[in-house]
């Protein structure tokens, strides 16, 4: 049985090194996608540089969000690249939205 839209918990994966676009970019989420601020939990790459995907535990679903000066061709910089590649490829593979 599906779950009411009222009942999804999303992980938020956001990829910006900016505090104030961060928030913003959080806003126009909830705003978009007609949920309420309360159903995401926040994965900020810039704070937390690895992790697995035990992080998506408990949600039903990733949002990517964000863009930033961070390459997925400079890892060495960049040090959560691997694990949000990792995480994005155990999505597919499961087939979580």
């Amino acid at each position: 049985m599906a779950k009411h839209r009222s009942q999804l918990k999303i992980l938020l994966m956001q990829i910006r090194d900016d505090e104030q676009t961060r928030l913003e970019e959080f806003d126009e989420f909830v705003r978009y996608s007609r949920l309420q601020p309360e159903q995401f939990t926040v994965l900020d790459v810039f704070k937390v540089l690895e992790f697995d995907s035990s992080c998506l535990d408990g949600y039903d679903a990733l949002f990517v969000g964000g863009s930033s000066d961070a390459s997925v061709t400079q890892p060495d910089l960049y040090p959560f690249v691997e694990s949000a590649k990792h995480l994005l490829v155990h999505c597919l593979d499961q087939s979580i939205p």
